[in-house]
C-alpha cells in the first residue's frame, strides 16, 4: 500500500509541476464560423440523446 501511495504521490507531482500549454492561434478568423455551429449543434444533440437518453450506446 506504501509504495502505491509514493508512486500515486510522484505521479500527482509530476502532473502538478508540469507547465500548462499555451495556445495560440495564428489566424485572426475564429476555427468555425457561426452558420457551421448551429448546422452541427443539432447533429451533436442527436447524438448525445441518442447515447445518454435513449441508451444506444
Amino acid at each position: 500500500v506504501e509504495e502505491c501511495i509514493l508512486w500515486l504521490s510522484i505521479v500527482f507531482i509530476t502532473i502538478l509541476c508540469t507547465p500548462q500549454p499555451t495556445i495560440v492561434r495564428w489566424s485572426s478568423t475564429p476555427p468555425v464560423s457561426d452558420e457551421i455551429k448551429l448546422q452541427w449543434k443539432g447533429f451533436c444533440a442527436l447524438i448525445a440523446n441518442a447515447y445518454f437518453v435513449k441508451g444506444m450506446a
